[in-house]
């Protein structure tokens, strides 16, 4: 029965991605990486390339291609400074109305995965799912990157497991904690 179990939490893993990524793309115009990266300056403002970068899991170069592309469409601006490589990145209004659309659609799907499930069925779904995904993160940089498309309004603190289990490893990336 474990290798069933495990095939069935692979086959959902693959369905739920998919469904909440093609929502996520259709709601901002943009790519995946786009996506994640204006979901997490709406809760991080002010990172720098290399910050976004470790947060995205793609490299400083293609980071920076993605940032130049964001703020073309005026979602995204880099403040002035004199190391681009350090300069705070931020929303413009329009990158902060694309990133709560993008959270909404994802909401909304996985609002449909969950229909099916009673009450009491979602709440041992929800300690279940905490404990696969406190033994999920290596350091606060993997956790955040497990989190990037996550409502951090929703899940903070002890309530976030992926959080509270680097946090108890003693793992800190300054700026990205919470």
């Amino acid at each position: 029965m474990s290798d069933h179990a495990a095939n069935l939490l692979g086959a959902l893993a693959v369905a739920v991605a998919d469904a909440q990524s093609a929502a996520m793309r259709t709601a901002t115009g943009g790519d995946l990486s786009g996506v994640a990266a204006l979901t997490t300056l709406l809760d991080h403002p002010g990172l720098s390339i290399r910050e976004l970068s470790t947060v995205l899991g793609i490299t400083h170069s293609g980071t920076v291609r993605l940032v130049d592309r964001l703020a073309g469409r005026g979602l995204v601006t880099r403040a002035t400074g004199t190391d681009r490589r350090q300069a705070p990145l931020s929303l413009t209004g329009d990158g902060a109305a694309a990133a709560r659309r993008a959270l909404r659609a994802r909401q909304d799907v996985l609002e449909d995965v969950l229909a099916p499930l009673d009450p009491g069925e979602r709440d041992r779904f929800a300690r279940l799912t905490a404990k696969l995904l406190a033994g999920i993160p290596h350091d606060r940089a993997h956790a955040r990157q497990i989190c990037r498309l996550c409502r951090h309004d929703r899940c903070r603190g002890d309530a976030c497991p992926v959080g509270a289990a680097v946090d108890e490893a003693g793992e800190f990336d300054a700026g990205l904690n919470r």
